[in-house]
């Protein structure tokens, strides 16, 4: 197996765009961040704009997945 690390190529669109950070040296993917604010209502739904693209390295998957732990607290799920 290969020690490489692949590198996440990614633009932002617009100034209220954050980079995609690893929350930890160990981390299997990185964090996004929406580019606004949002109130969402309860039982609503919400697409949040990210304001970035990105380029999934050769070999590798790219996927929107929900954090553990807000999922679990508070229902806030991807799909």
């Amino acid at each position: 197996m290969s020690s490489t690390k692949a590198l996440l190529r990614f633009a932002k669109l617009t100034e209220n765009a954050f980079p995609p950070m690893k929350g930890s040296d160990y981390a299997a993917g990185y964090d996004l961040r929406s580019a606004y604010d949002y109130v969402i209502p309860a039982r609503g739904r919400l697409i949040a704009q990210t304001d970035i693209q990105i380029a999934v390295p050769e070999n590798c998957y790219g996927r929107v997945a929900p954090r553990s732990g807000l999922a679990a607290k508070f229902g806030i799920d991807t799909g």
